[in-house]
């Protein structure tokens, strides 16, 4: 079996929205997440998180995300807080695996619920 440091997230993909009530009203996002061990987790995350990780992600790495050439920006854009059918839509297309380990850094620590 392989260490949990030695493995790297091979893709993760947003599956749903859904509506909390506690402990006040607010929407979190059901993030599918699968491992290079087969492992799968899901993790829910609110807005607020999604935007404080393309925050990280747009300073971390400036050329991909467009700072130098925007022509050559592969981070996408993050919809608007407000949840709407098209943007969510968007939000399921923008998921993709990530392209190297560098954007595993930035899910380390964070509450899983094994599936």
């Amino acid at each position: 079996m392989m260490a949990s440091q030695d493995r790297k997230i091979t893709e993760i993909q947003v599956e749903d929205i859904q509506k909390r009530r506690h402990p006040s009203k607010h929407y979190v996002y059901v993030i599918k997440v699968i491992w290079s061990d087969g492992s799968r987790h899901v993790i829910y995350r609110r807005y607020s998180r999604f935007f404080d990780f393309q925050l990280s992600l747009l300073e971390k790495f400036p050329i991909e995300a467009g700072s130098i050439d925007p022509q050559r920006r592969i981070i996408p854009f993050l919809p608007g807080h407000k949840i709407e059918n098209e943007d969510w839509e968007c939000v399921k297309e923008t998921t993709t695996p990530p392209k190297n380990n560098k954007h595993q850094e930035a899910t380390n620590g964070s509450s899983t619920q094994s599936k």
